[in-house]
């Protein structure tokens, strides 16, 4: 037959052929789009092309010793066949002979079929009944050790096709394994100043957020050599990676033209897609920090990697903050590489913006020499990220001004008053998640997840609209509202005190079992 085919050769870095991180589309136009963004080489006027294991093309192996995937279109049927790049073995000077593998999910994913049946997975047990066998407290669960991307997959069975994302029943005879992730990464990182952000409701991380992220990737106004043949443009844009941004820069750009496509880059390719992410596994977003949302995606611009990771999935669960920051900080790529050390700088650094809402991390890195000093070295800062944020002092009187709003209203034992519930009053930590909620910033429900929330502090550092936990650790705790300092020693707080009282002020003198928590990272 006539000369009929194409073949493409890919470098897609982040695909292996175990599928241990692929990536999901909604139509073909826009999978075939995105591949040619990570295209090496495309070699026309081929022959017919059969779905064999070898295939030769007429390249030197040095030249596609980055290629690790490939496809070809036969013109006859038009359908782009995909596959994994197994081995290359040298011909000639002009052929190389490569082993391929069927890249089935890629190749006939718009041709399955899936029962349209949802479902839900969920796993964690009840660890306190009532002696008729009902269930005590619904808020008593045992969450078991069952986390996303740790165990090998032993079978699954297309069931759902979940916003076009595709969905499975799942069996094991061990232990599980779900990995969904896309999008490609980047390389290598303020002060919060007190500031309390919700953009990432709209999909962007702040402005510090912004800054932290520009700080790991350092500047850099002309190409610049990464040390493994990488070149990089302005903050993190790589040729091989992001190839149309790096045009828009190269040979050389300011400041600011850099800070510009970062943003742009940033939204689009990356923390959109952490919001989304989130959302299609079920989070409910009104419960996540602005400084928590930034640090994910830090992470996912980093790494190219996200919903694989337990610090996500431990998040999804609902696990402490401090035991997912201890394992973001083992969360290293790139292991064993000269790029280790920096990368461990850098989830060190992220796992403080996750904790504490700290954004101080180093001065922006010019990569050309010396650092950035345009804007107390923050430097350009695009809209929509340098949106003027509430200043933490006044956020702090607006939450005790919540607060007060609530004094009166009769104490009710797991009472949400509106808009989180509908009962005439609330208890001690329904206060304090109300008061909260009531200036945009979403905290947990119970003295016993509130207790883990924000930064431990001293009697000291304690300010308006901190919290304080009268009981320690105990399991039937007490939290109350910080207000004031009194002259005697003791403290003025607003409290729901307990059954057959009002929402009250109240002082209080502290003793050893007080805990003090600060909830807004300044």
């Amino acid at each position: 037959m006539a000369r009929q085919s194409t073949i493409y050769l890919f470098n897609c870095w982040f695909l292996d052929v175990g599928h241990n991180h692929t990536v999901n589309f909604n139509n073909a136009t826009n999978q075939f789009n995105f591949f040619m963004n990570y295209l090496k080489f495309k070699i026309d006027n081929c022959t017919y092309l059969r779905k064999e294991r070898t295939l030769k093309v007429p390249k030197y192996i040095d030249e596609i010793a980055l290629c690790n995937y490939c496809a070809f279109q036969n013109s006859v049927d038009g359908k782009m066949e995909y596959f994994f790049i197994l081995n290359k073995n040298y011909l000639s000077e002009n052929v190389t002979e490569i082993t391929l593998k069927l890249d089935v999910i890629q190749t006939y994913w718009f041709e399955m079929n899936f029962t349209k049946i949802k479902s839900h997975i969920d796993r964690q047990h009840l660890w306190r009944w009532n002696q008729d066998g009902t269930v005590a407290d619904y808020n008593m669960l045992e969450p078991e050790d069952f986390e996303i991307g740790e165990y090998i997959l032993q079978n699954r069975t297309p069931l759902y096709d979940y916003d076009n994302k595709g969905g499975y029943i799942v069996t094991s005879s061990d232990k599980l394994s779900i990995k969904y992730s896309g999008g490609s990464g980047g390389s290598g990182g303020g002060s919060s100043s007190g500031s309390q952000s919700t953009l990432y409701k709209e999909g962007y991380v702040s402005g510090n957020g912004l800054w932290f992220i520009k700080q790991g990737e350092g500047f850099s106004a002309t190409p610049y050599n990464l040390g493994d043949g990488t070149y990089t443009i302005g903050y993190g844009t790589t040729s091989e990676y992001d190839h149309d941004h790096y045009n828009q820069l190269a040979p050389e750009c300011t400041e600011q033209q850099a800070s510009e496509v970062l943003g742009v880059s940033l939204y689009d390719n990356y923390s959109k897609q952490v919001y989304d992410t989130f959302v299609r596994y079920g989070y409910d977003m009104n419960n996540m920090k602005q400084n928590e949302f930034d640090a994910f995606c830090s992470f996912f611009y980093n790494t190219g990697q996200l919903s694989s990771k337990s610090i996500f999935t431990k998040y999804i669960n609902g696990d402490s903050k401090e035991s997912i920051a201890e394992v973001w900080k083992e969360t290293v790529i790139m292991s064993g590489t000269q790029f280790e050390q920096g990368l461990r700088n850098r989830r060190k650094a992220e796992a403080n913006v996750f904790l504490n809402a700290d954004y101080n991390y180093k001065p922006i890195p010019n990569l050309n020499g010396g650092t950035i000093t345009d804007n107390d070295g923050k430097g350009y800062i695009p809209e929509p990220y340098n949106r003027q944020e509430t200043p933490t002092s006044t956020i702090r009187q607006n939450i005790i001004n919540s607060a007060m709003k609530l004094i009166g209203l009769p104490y009710v034992y797991g009472g949400n008053y509106p808009p989180l519930g509908n009962s005439e009053g609330t208890d001690c930590s329904g206060l304090c998640q109300w008061a909260y909620n009531d200036n945009g910033i979403s905290i947990s429900r119970t003295t016993f997840t509130q207790i883990k929330e924000g930064k431990e502090i001293t009697l000291e550092e304690c300010k308006s609209g901190d919290l304080v936990f009268t009981r320690g650790n105990s399991d039937n705790g007490h939290v109350v509202m910080f207000h004031s300092f009194n002259e005697d020693g003791t403290i003025h707080v607003i409290e729901a005190k307990q059954t057959g009282t009002d929402i009250m002020e109240n002082d209080r003198t502290p003793n050893s079992d007080y805990r003090y928590r600060n909830l807004l990272g300044d």
